[in-house]
């Protein structure tokens, strides 16, 4: 049996905009023809509610993969501000002048 992982942005289901019922679409596609569809949810600033992520679990089962990008989002900057306020002495260009 063939494996495939879906990563996206966007949760499914609940199904609200146009992408997520692509990504739906593809993914149930794939199921039917047999393949087995891992879904890797990538969450990021842009949160669901719990009963979203509820619906989403109880849809893909075992198959759904849950990443928070979040850490990852405001770690990058306070780490590139704190590297340039060391080496140059400051972190904003108007505080030079």
């Amino acid at each position: 049996m063939k494996r495939i992982l879906v990563i996206s942005h966007k949760c499914t289901p609940p199904i609200y905009e146009g992408n997520q019922r692509c990504i739906y679409g593809y993914c149930d596609l794939l199921r039917s023809n047999g393949v087995d569809v891992h879904f890797l949810y990538v969450q990021g600033r842009e949160r669901i509610s719990a009963t979203d992520l509820h619906a989403a679990k109880t849809y893909w089962g075992n198959s759904f993969h849950l990443f928070n990008r979040r850490f990852l989002l405001d770690a990058i900057p306070i780490g590139i501000a704190i590297i340039m306020s060391r080496f140059i002495g400051t972190y904003r260009v108007d505080d030079r002048y």
